[in-house]
């Protein structure tokens, strides 16, 4: 089997797609990209004339993060968002005192952890807003001064809000239990923007797979309806993208000026195009899923069904402005300033504008609108919600602010093929459910995309993460069976013999080593002759007569009244104990007695010697926000004293055209009594 030999399709030219192709050529595969719109980039769009962006905008935890990387190789500017925390204004102009602003924050955090405290198995169905919004009214009942309760109610539902904002999603159908599951996981580092858009890093990457022309196929305004999948490979159906929705929205100039369009590769010849290929990755939006754009054939396995329903797929809007001067400056180096509403069900109408003047280089600024106003604003004329938007604009910095020279208007749910912003943990749901969604099908079948990277979801950093993740998946899939047939010869008619007794090989990687049937008939025949052999002898032999021998009765000691206990001596109690798991041995253990957890704080020296290494080109600070996963090191070392199957699997993470390759670069243990698993539980330890 030769890697140049074996194809696969990946559905969804986003950030995952691209990076997944992208490591599956350097690898040597063929690759074909499906891809149903007429650009690269998914859910990140850029205006390539501003660079402003109408998808993912801010770019999370610096440290660590591969989008982080990918600038730094390339050269693409970046700007960190400074800590300094912008004003709030109320409807009518006013700025909220510094003081009212502090005090409703701390209550608002003091009422979301109140409202979050009782997370215990049965209330997964538990919503956070609803009890969220109960706080909220309990609290403020004590309230006796009718104008400050006033403001501080508008002050706390412009918080809820902003927790939209981080989460996707309307509050009321997010999970209590799990909604900040992923806290845990982050990895530390300023957020930033990228300057002139993240269609910069796109187009980075899209410029990087076009180099590999002899292996790789795109294929745009092309929409996957049909997968079958089974052990001997996958079908495909592609179909015309018969769709001419515009998101974002805008006045001025056509979708073609600003959305990154390819025009060298146009629809599909004909109406419907079946592809065969040995491995299929699909990256498509859970929308995608929930709405049931793909048919599965087989259906997807129940547990992953379940995943799909039980999260949810949130939504969030902007308005762009573009103006010729910056006239919104009241003090200098402001980010971004809040608008405080008075309905309470409209919280989310413009409620936070960012200003981008000095990333993009000219007056900008970003409205954002979530929860339920987010969904509203799509079924309006998209020259109503500027309007709308420019008369909140000068309540605050007058009635002489000017019009902008243009503005857009995305509509994510309306889109086709994205039906949402990102994904969320809803009722019912847990981070059980992003695992889930990560896992292959008949080891042929995987899947990436930001909804199935339960550390990262909801960010530009999980969908790149994802897209590494089932590239090195396919890769040892393939390797695995390659080191089968390397063993083996190929007779005359092209298929492949065993060179020895012992082994042949399986049909798929899913089946375990098996003994050959002639060997076996072998063996069992000549344990049949020796056992005749020994019965004849036995008969022949004359008996003995059997001597009685006294048994001596040996006196039972009497029990300890006091016995001695083990005390555990200097054990630090770490933060992470609480998800940290108990050490397990599959060798070793099994005949022991299970032996007290010891706890241990991680330390620079253990992350050294221990924790796989993921240097993506990141600052080099001290940064350990990572439990100390002593299972995975006391198994691998184990592992790797058996010499049988250790696999080591390194990750390309450069950019073409540089001389410095980031490398995840870590030994991970595959043994047959876990091949069955193997590959959904290849990659948990990276977080």
């Amino acid at each position: 089997i030769i890697k140049t030999k074996k194809h696969v399709i990946i559905v969804g030219a986003g950030v995952a797609g691209l990076i997944s192709a992208q490591q599956l050529l350097k690898f040597g595969y063929k690759v074909t990209i499906i891809e149903a719109r007429n650009r690269v980039g998914g859910r990140v769009n850029s205006d390539s004339i501003s660079g402003a962006d109408f998808g993912a905008t801010i770019m999370t935890n610096s440290f660590g993060n591969p989008i982080h990387v990918l600038c730094k190789q390339n050269n693409i500017d970046i700007q960190y968002i400074r800590d300094h925390v912008g004003p709030l204004f109320f409807e009518n102009g006013e700025i909220v005192p510094d003081d009212l602003d502090a005090e409703a924050e701390k209550i608002f955090n003091k009422l979301l952890n109140k409202a979050s405290e009782n997370k215990v198995e049965g209330n997964e169905y538990v919503s956070l807003g609803k009890n969220l919004f109960e706080e909220y009214e309990d609290y403020l009942a004590k309230i006796g001064d009718l104008k400050k309760k006033e403001e501080l109610k508008q002050l706390l539902y412009w918080h809820a809000a902003n927790l939209e904002y981080g989460i996707g999603s309307d509050l009321e159908p997010v999970s209590m239990m799990h909604w900040d599951q992923d806290d845990k996981y982050e990895t530390g580092g300023p957020h930033f923007y990228v300057r002139r858009g993240v269609a910069s890093v796109i187009n980075v990457l899209y410029d990087s797979i076009k180099n590999y022309s002899n292996n790789l196929n795109i294929k745009f305004n092309s929409v996957v309806n049909y997968i079958k999948y089974s052990n001997d490979g996958v079908k495909v159906r592609v179909v015309k993208s018969k769709s001419t929705f515009q998101n974002p929205k805008n006045s001025g100039i056509t979708a073609s000026q600003y959305a990154q369009v390819d025009q060298h590769h146009p629809k599909p010849d004909d109406d419907s195009l079946e592809m065969t290929c040995d491995a299929t990755i699909v990256t498509v939006p859970l929308g995608c899923y929930k709405n049931k754009d793909i048919k599965f054939d087989p259906p997807l396995k129940p547990d992953k069904q379940r995943a799909i329903q039980n999260l949810g797929f949130g939504l969030l809007n902007k308005v762009i402005l573009l103006f010729n001067e910056r006239f919104w400056t009241r003090e200098s180096h402001m980010d971004y300033f809040g608008i405080v509403n008075k309905n309470l069900i409209h919280r989310g109408k413009s409620y936070m504008t960012w200003d981008l003047s000095e990333s993009l280089g000219k007056p900008c600024l970003m409205v954002l609108f979530t929860g339920k106003y987010a969904v509203a604003l799509e079924s309006k004329n998209h020259q109503q919600v500027i309007a709308e938007t420019m008369a909140t604009i000068r309540l605050i910095f007058g009635k002489n602010s000017p019009d902008p020279i243009n503005a857009f208007v995305t509509n994510w749910r309306n889109d086709p093929y994205s039906t949402g912003s990102y994904s969320f943990i809803g009722t019912g749901g847990s981070g059980k459910d992003y695992d889930i969604m990560s896992r292959s099908e008949a080891f042929r079948l995987f899947f990436a995309g930001e909804a199935t990277c339960r550390q990262y979801p909801a960010t530009v950093f999980g969908a790149a993460m994802s897209g590494y993740r089932e590239a090195g998946a396919i890769d040892d899939v393939v390797e695995i069976v390659q080191n089968y047939v390397t063993k083996n010869v190929a007779s005359e008619d092209g298929s492949y013999q065993p060179m020895d007794d012992d082994m042949i090989i399986p049909d798929s990687p899913t089946k375990k080593y098996t003994k050959k049937k002639t060997v076996q008939k072998k063996k069992k025949a000549t344990k049949r002759k020796r056992e005749k052999q020994d019965k004849s002898l036995k008969q022949k032999a004359p008996k003995k007569k059997k001597k009685t021998i006294k048994k001596e009765v040996t006196p039972t000691p009497e029990p300890i009244s006091n016995p001695p206990t083990f005390q555990h001596q200097n054990v630090v109690k770490s933060p992470y104990s609480s998800y940290r798991q108990p050490v397990h041995d599959p060798f070793r253990t099994q005949h022991l007695q299970p032996l007290p957890q010891f706890h241990m704080m991680p330390t620079p020296e253990m992350d050294q010697e221990h924790l796989p290494a993921i240097n993506l080109g990141a600052p080099q600070h001290p940064v350990h926000p990572q439990p100390f996963d002593s299972q995975k090191v006391d198994a691998t070392n184990e592992y790797k004293s058996q010499k049988s199957m250790d696999k080591t699997v390194k990750l390309l993470v450069s950019a073409p055209e540089t001389n410095h390759p980031y490398r995840f670069d870590f030994s991970v243990p595959l043994q047959p009594q876990n091949r069955k698993e193997y590959p959904s539980t290849f990659y948990k330890h990276i977080q």
